[in-house]
């Protein structure tokens, strides 16, 4: 999927530049981990992580109650391990828009946070949007989640 993804952001980026257009990355989920390895090779104008992890070692170690650890085996490809939106965000200084749910059972909201506390984006270009009252796989059916879409489009040009 990574290399995937840089293949099609080469092309996509290349397009954008010649109409003269901006590009974003964008990943909900999991695909919030292939925005971050993009983040971590490219820069692009824009960013939107929404319900995504930190990394994949920390989701992992929240993935189990203390109590299942010792019998749960995981096995999880080295590939994925080395991704981390921890460190990609603290590489990316430009527009970032970071969403969580509050009520997220799959990607908790604290993934949210630290993502958005860890990115060094100044100030006025980085925003983070936590949705009350809904999981997952409702954030972006909200109108909450639209209108910060929609102001973060409007904020930087989009």
């Amino acid at each position: 999927m990574r290399s995937d993804a840089l293949q099609l952001y080469d092309i996509e980026a290349e397009i954008a530049k010649e109409n003269g257009l901006k590009l974003i990355v964008a990943g909900f989920s999991i695909g919030g981990v292939v925005a971050g390895a993009l983040l971590e090779e490219r820069q692009p104008d824009g960013a939107i992580l929404m319900a995504t992890v930190t990394n994949v070692s920390e989701m992992r170690e929240m993935a189990f109650s203390w109590y299942k650890k010792p019998f749960v085996r995981v096995a999880i490809d080295p590939a994925l391990l080395g991704v981390d939106n921890l460190r990609a965000v603290k590489g990316f200084k430009g527009p970032l828009l970071v969403a969580g749910a509050e009520k997220d059972s799959q990607t908790p909201v604290i993934f949210s946070k630290r993502l958005f506390d860890a990115a060094l984006s100044p100030k006025p270009l980085k925003r983070l949007v936590v949705v009350p009252r809904v999981d997952h796989n409702e954030l972006l059916r909200t109108s909450e989640f639209h209108v910060a879409l929609r102001q973060f489009e409007i904020d930087h040009g989009f």
